[in-house]
């Protein structure tokens, strides 16, 4: 082919093959020397001022009872929003957005509840904090947080 014999065509693939593994050894000596300046690139571009420091890796927000305790389902809103939380649910629904997701873990953090009922009865649960309008909270690990032993804190007001 391309008129080269065999042996031709030997002496091109062992010369790439030393060729590759200069350059092999040039990237891995670079990599493990200082950061990179105009004289690695034969440039007369200024060194930048600093090396920059890589992106901190995200966290998940802390979310304690006492930002829980006694809020309207408004200002429970407004925390999800200042701690970075993810709406979830139907954005038509009327009382969209009432759960949010941690933006780092993907689990629920917050979620505003109406009053339940037993399905059964059909009447509210004994736990006076379920039979009203309370939040749920819990921590970056899906944990609930709890006030006073009872994972339902009320919220107060209509909205």
């Amino acid at each position: 082919m391309y008129g080269l014999t065999t042996e031709d065509w030997n002496v091109v693939a062992s010369t790439i093959k030393e060729d590759f593994k200069q350059a092999v050894g040039f990237v891995r000596n670079f990599l493990e020397s200082a950061p990179p300046t105009p004289a690695h690139f034969n440039s007369d571009a200024p060194a930048p001022a600093e090396t920059p420091t890589p992106a901190a890796t995200p966290a998940s927000p802390e979310i304690t009872p006492e930002e829980l305790t006694g809020k309207t389902r408004t200002e429970i809103q407004d925390l999800a929003k200042e701690k970075g939380l993810l709406p979830k649910g139907d954005a038509n629904s009327p009382d969209h957005p009432r759960k949010w997701s941690d933006p780092v873990t993907n689990k629920e953090r917050l979620r505003l509840d109406r009053g339940h009922v037993d399905p059964k009865t059909g009447k509210p649960y004994n736990n006076p904090n379920a039979a009203g309008d309370h939040v749920h909270g819990y921590d970056k690990n899906g944990k609930p947080i709890e006030v006073n032993g009872d994972k339902h804190i009320p919220t107060t007001g209509s909205k």
